[in-house]
């Protein structure tokens, strides 16, 4: 008998623990700090046959980084440019710890996730900043343009691209979570809003579900954006990546929900018209939204949003006996004119096969009924 096909009641002890503060796992763990999701038995035992492992190869548990953030990488800048930008923001909005620093120089890639677990740290900034306000990115900027120092942004640390890593010496990055994700206008007669780039998914979803009590709206609204980052990604990173969501069929991409945007450059002050469309391009909106932050900084964002009416919703699911079926099923949908579905996906034979068998339908009597009728 394979090794993988052995008969074994061990399940293993994944680790169900809060992280220690200020250690690695704080920084690398996905979620919430008290938040755990542990594979299923039936995918455990998915995974061992898949891998070709076996119960030994997950006794162990190997670097956890439980460990405290600790490294030596000391500032390049200079004590009076830290002062400098002490007197933008003050002193609290202002770190240089190890671990402040840290926390904003990776993002969820594998490769960033296994450097935290091993304690591997690259590229941090010298210090991070809590800009306040718009005011406050515009003396920053133009102070880092004065003196040559490189500007990065973290917004909600949801990077898969590498893009919030410090790779140039001596830099700031600018986190914008805790102050800078403040609603700053609403129309309930032109249905948008505007806000800070800082402003989560969630929050702005609550302001939005909400608005009724929240902003004096006549209705409740939703965005209708929902990456998989959407708990922890921010309103200026969809922008700046050109975002799509699990509801982008219907609703759109970010780009078909943004009206207007603002930034902040060495240049100055880059700001487009506040209207949902126009004729004369080219459209500085198109050029700046994916740009990932390299052309100015984000400040802020007008947003396209629709009525939430959870009345309207619908859930199906369907079976095809083959990928090519459900191919052309998915475009006979999108061409019909009958109206887009906002969530639309279809699976292919290998996630299909992995769902049946982590929900417990393989080898059961629907399953065989299934592939008598062809649905193998």
């Amino acid at each position: 008998m394979p090794k993988s096909k052995k008969i074994s009641d061990f399940y293993p002890d994944w680790y169900h623990e809060k992280a220690p503060e200020k250690s690695y796992r704080s920084i690398l763990k996905w979620g919430g700090p008290e938040d755990f999701k542990a594979p299923k038995p039936k995918l455990y035992k998915l995974m061992k046959e898949v891998f070709d492992m076996t119960d030994e190869d997950f006794k162990e548990k190997k670097e956890m980084g439980l460990e405290e953030v600790d490294f030596d990488i000391p500032p390049t800048l200079t004590e009076e440019q830290i002062n400098y930008f002490r007197g933008i923001v003050g002193d609290g909005n202002v770190k240089t710890d190890n671990y402040s620093r840290l926390s904003v120089a990776y993002g969820k890639t594998m490769v960033d996730l296994m450097r935290l677990r091993k304690g591997i740290v690259e590229n941090v900034p010298d210090i991070v900043i809590y800009p306040r306000n718009r005011e406050d990115i515009i003396a920053i900027v133009g102070y880092c343009d004065k003196e040559l120092i490189p500007v990065y942004v973290y917004g909600g640390g949801s990077s898969v691209t590498r893009g919030v890593e410090c790779v140039k010496k001596g830099s700031v990055s600018l986190d914008m979570r805790p102050n800078f994700n403040k609603v700053i206008a609403f129309s309930d007669r032109n249905q948008t809003i505007t806000v800070e780039a800082g402003m989560s998914g969630p929050r702005l979803e609550d302001y939005l579900q909400n608005a009724v009590t929240k902003l004096g709206a006549s209705r409740n609204y939703t965005l209708g954006h929902f990456p998989q980052s959407y708990e922890y990604s921010s309103v200026g990173g969809w922008v700046v990546t050109r975002g799509a969501g699990q509801n982008s069929t219907y609703y759109g991409k970010i780009e078909h929900m943004v009206i207007s945007q603002e930034y902040v450059t060495p240049a100055g002050i880059i700001k487009s018209d506040e209207m949902p469309e126009n004729a004369t391009g080219p459209s500085i909106d198109e050029i700046m939204m994916g740009s990932e932050g390299t052309f100015g900084i984000l400040t802020h964002v007008t947003l396209r949003v629709s009525r939430f009416m959870p009345e309207n919703i619908r859930r199906f699911s369907f079976f095809f006996k083959s990928w090519d079926e459900g191919v052309d099923a998915a475009r006979e949908i999108m061409q019909s004119q009958f109206g887009f579905p906002s969530v639309f996906r279809l699976s292919d034979p290998e996630e299909t096969d992995v769902a049946m068998k982590q929900y417990g339908v393989a080898d059961t009597p629907i399953d065989t009924l299934l592939k008598v009728r062809g649905y193998k």
